[in-house]
């Protein structure tokens, strides 16, 4: 069965993130952030990167499935996850086609998981990447939604 994992790292450290994905064997994080920094040590593009080198994970960053400033600014104003979804699939995913494909490629080889920031996937940008890729594989690709509860035990949302 070919897996694709999502993670938010929303309350948790890099190390408990790092625990989940080592535990889940994936082999790639792939970073859907727009802008990939953060103030939370260690989740900043290169930091993260190498953190997720030193345990055998790779890294790549698709600013191409990342989510516009201004679809998300009207999400944290209304809270209207349906129009927020609405406005990413329009302005992103429509012309990510290549993308998307290449990540069902991908992920028939590697255990692949989309990071963004966000701890719960139904409230978050990674899961319409996810879905979408699971459409583009006509159902090949699962997806499992991972967690890092802040205690830093390991837990799965479905």
């Amino acid at each position: 069965m070919t897996m694709l994992f999502t993670i938010g790292y929303e309350g948790s450290d890099l190390q408990s993130l790092i625990g989940v994905l080592s535990a889940n064997g994936v082999d790639e994080v792939i970073d859907v952030r727009l802008t990939p920094i953060s103030r939370k040590p260690g989740f900043s593009k290169s930091a993260l990167a190498k953190a997720l080198a030193e345990e055998g994970i790779a890294y790549q960053h698709h600013r191409d499935l990342g989510c516009p400033k201004e679809i998300r600014v009207r999400y944290w104003a209304t809270r209207d996850f349906r129009n927020y979804a609405q406005a990413y699939r329009h302005r992103v995913l429509d012309g990510a086609a290549q993308c998307v494909h290449a990540l069902v490629r991908r992920a028939t080889s590697r255990r692949l998981c989309l990071l963004c920031f966000e701890e719960n996937p139904l409230h978050c940008h990674r899961s319409l990447v996810a879905e979408e890729t699971r459409r583009a594989s006509r159902g090949e690709v699962h997806v499992d939604h991972l967690g890092v509860p802040s205690s830093g035990r390991t837990c799965r949302q479905r």
